[in-house]
């Protein structure tokens, strides 16, 4: 059940050689907000074949930035689905170092880079492939949910990102945070 450091430490480093030996990134539109860059990663990723997948598989990497786009330190796995078995699990695993590899550098505006550098940012990615692939639609529903009872028993609420503001919320300390 537990993973010896040996196997910790190569799959660590599996992560860092993927994602340390990238090619050059094809130019695209700069990323202005956390929105933006959710999409700029979830465009680069491909979950792994059918035959090696689990549907409805999640993974969550944690990673962070450089002021230019760049990653910054290791990224690292914070959670995978309990139900996958371990072949799963790294094929998922694989799938996440080429995806951080195929976007290892970021066309992002300075008022993001600002806002993100060194910064710690999760992203879940979810196999479900029936459907198409959006991984923030479950928080949308979230989203819309609170303000929605937050609004209708009149409850002053500040919430903890800026999309919620954006839903119909009152106030966000961290859209405070990173105006541009």
């Amino acid at each position: 059940m537990f993973k010896s450091r040996f196997e910790i430490v190569s799959e660590a480093l599996a992560i860092a050689v993927l994602s340390a030996s990238a090619a050059a990134q094809i130019p695209q539109a700069p990323i202005n907000t956390r929105t933006d860059l959710e999409a700029a990663l979830l465009a680069c990723w491909v979950p792994p074949p059918i035959e090696q997948s689990r549907l409805g598989m999640q993974i969550t990497v944690l990673m962070s930035f450089k002021r230019n786009g760049e990653l910054f330190g290791q990224p690292m796995i914070t959670f995978q689905s309990r139900e996958a078995s371990e072949t799963e699990r790294s094929s998922y695993r694989i799938a996440v170092a080429q995806m951080l590899r195929r976007c290892a550098s970021l066309p992002f505006t300075e008022a993001l880079g600002n806002a993100v550098a060194g910064q710690p940012f999760t992203m879940t990615l979810v196999d479900d492939r029936e459907q198409p692939l959006t991984y923030r639609k479950p928080v949308r529903d979230r989203e819309n949910r609170l303000v929605e009872l937050a609004a209708r028993h009149r409850v002053p609420t500040i919430y903890g990102y800026r999309e919620f503001v954006t839903t119909g919320g009152l106030m966000s300390m961290i859209a405070l945070a990173y105006r541009p």
